[in-house]
């Protein structure tokens, strides 16, 4: 049962992991100025050669004329984030505009998200607003989307992103819709994520409820593991000891569930739900655990165990009692607690039970092997941020029959310098990650979906 304990315990971290593996950070989107000198990154491969070549041209273009800086990224998925919050993280990640007009345009779209977004700078959202940029995505992309015509639809909100943006200045950038259309470029042979598990996860509390639920999962398997200990074992130390380890689904439950509200919320999206989801369910299980723990322990303090031959109630020797039926060695296990032995005896028909229980204070001699070592330490000199520290460790048995004893050193790391920096690597808007011209977005624009 233990085994299992464990088993469900590692599924609870590593199913998620699993589910999530397969997305494209932000941070992992190539920045097509550092890369090569573009304004595309092609991650979903659906545009092409000659598309590509021509969102470049007309981004040139833009820029020369107007300053403006338009960037098109397809992705396959959204790292299971909005398409909002993807395009506004990587917006300030690559630092789209120039810095001090803020004047850039992201058109973003995620193949097997089946969405699209024109994520919008802070000083265009009086000309490409979010009304216009919601109707550029109705009337110029989504109904070639449906067809499967991708890079077509986005060329053409492409164009008159940059009509309006040109228009506004009295620029004519002299940029005409093709004749003769390139053939769309078939997506790549990718299977996408399942039907059944993308709906499911499109849902933001299924989102948020995840690895909390996995982790209540784990947390529940080994609480049942721990009662099944206390209730099957006839020995008192057991019990006990089943009891003081009752903590250890609650550390779980809550720990697991702050690592999904860090995990699954990308330390901004649905932490609020996450931290409700994971909140809730370890303050419930939280009570749950402690009212059995409490009155476990109160009723461990009236307990007998029962005589396996007539069901009697035994009578159990106290510790200085015992001491009569134990060997010195064994006297030495109980004083430094590697052992517990209990002796119990029948009154009805005088007999007599020992049970041996294991307790973790105390490690077993490699020479003796009974469970006397104990392990102390002490700093012979301290770690500091320019060298390394020194520990003395001694692990010596206090059998008096044995004479075993071991002493090492053991190297201190340095105290690691104060992290310069604060937040994440995708929060700054500065240029210094790529060479668009430094500019953010406050979220304006708009989103549209097939």
């Amino acid at each position: 049962m233990a085994g299992l304990g464990r088993k469900f315990y590692f599924l609870a971290i590593l199913i998620p992991t699993f589910i999530f593996a397969a997305a494209l950070k932000v941070e992992e989107v190539p920045n097509p100025q550092t890369t090569q000198n573009s304004f595309v990154t092609d991650k979903a491969e659906v545009l092409g050669s000659t598309y590509v070549l021509w969102f470049d041209s007309l981004s040139k273009n833009l820029e020369q004329a107007t300053s403006v800086e338009l960037a098109v990224v397809t992705v396959d998925n959204l790292d299971q984030l909005s398409i909002e919050e993807f395009a506004v993280r990587l917006f300030k990640l690559w630092g789209i505009g120039k810095k001090s007009e803020d004047n850039g345009v992201l058109l973003l779209f995620s193949l097997y998200d089946r969405k699209v977004r024109i994520e919008v700078g802070y000083g265009l959202e009086g000309i490409l607003t979010d009304a216009l940029s919601k109707r550029i995505i109705y009337s110029e992309g989504i109904p070639y989307f449906k067809q499967g015509l991708y890079a077509q639809g986005l060329y053409r909100m492409a164009i008159r992103i940059s009509e309006v943006i040109s228009a506004h200045q009295d620029q004519d950038l002299g940029i005409k819709l093709p004749v003769d259309w390139p053939p769309q470029v078939t997506a790549r042979p990718k299977a996408p994520p399942q039907p059944i598990l993308k709906q499911a996860f499109s849902n933001p509390w299924i989102k948020a409820g995840a690895l909390p639920g996995l982790s209540l999962l784990s947390a529940l398997v080994l609480f049942i593991y721990q009662l099944g200990r206390f209730q099957f074992s006839p020995a008192k130390a057991a019990k006990e000891k089943a009891l003081s380890g009752f903590y250890l689904p609650l550390t779980l439950m809550w720990a697991l569930g702050f690592f999904g509200a860090l995990t699954l919320s990308g330390f901004i999206g649905y932490v609020g739900r996450t931290i409700l989801m994971a909140g809730g369910a370890a303050a419930g299980f939280s009570v749950l655990v402690n009212e059995i723990r409490k009155s476990r322990s109160r009723w461990l303090k009236t307990y007998h165990a029962p005589c396996p031959e007539c069901s009697s109630a035994m009578k159990l020797y106290n510790e200085y009692d015992d001491n009569a039926f134990l060997l010195e060695e064994e006297i030495a296990e109980e004083k430094v607690k590697g052992m517990d032995y209990e002796f119990w005896r029948c009154p009805q028909c005088d007999l007599l039970e020992r049970f041996e229980v294991k307790l973790p204070w105390a490690k077993s001699c490699p020479k003796c092997s009974r469970r006397t070592q104990l392990r102390t330490s002490r700093v012979l000199r301290s770690a500091t941020r320019t060298s390394t520290g020194t520990e003395k460790i001694t692990l010596r048995c206090h059998n008096p029959k044995c004479d075993y004893i071991k002493e090492y050193t053991k190297t201190i790391p340095k105290v690691p310098a104060p992290s310069s920096s604060s937040g994440s690597s995708w929060g700054s808007s500065s240029s210094s990650s790529g060479s668009f011209g430094g500019g953010s977005s406050g979220g304006g624009g708009a989103s549209g979906g097939w």
